[in-house]
């Protein structure tokens, strides 16, 4: 039986990322040149694991909030989910708590 090198169920980072060095440069770059960006695609290909994978990488330069918006169904539903995950993103780093233990 071969093993999968493939991890499922959710986004993946470091070693389990692989080879999307230049969108994260384009990302980067954007988010310092205060740009916005938009990543969209099919289901599975990969969006949120490079959104987690750029802000694992620039963690000690942004402050990154990330949201599912597919669990929002108003714009009170939005203000409230934004408003917990920024307070977990600015706590998770003034604690200095890795993104990835922020759960």
């Amino acid at each position: 039986m071969v093993n999968n090198p493939f991890k499922l169920g959710g986004p993946v980072t470091g070693d389990f990322f692989l080879s999307r060095d230049n969108e994260i440069s384009e990302i980067t770059s954007s988010a310092k040149a205060h740009k916005n960006i938009v990543i969209y695609g099919e289901r599975q290909i990969g969006k949120s694991s490079l959104l987690a994978e750029t802000a694992r990488r620039n963690s000690k330069d942004f402050i990154f909030v990330m949201l599912d918006a597919c669990a929002v169904a108003d714009e009170s539903q939005f203000l409230d989910c934004l408003t917990r995950e920024v307070i977990r993103s600015v706590v998770g780093r003034a604690w200095r708590i890795e993104p990835a233990l922020w759960d």
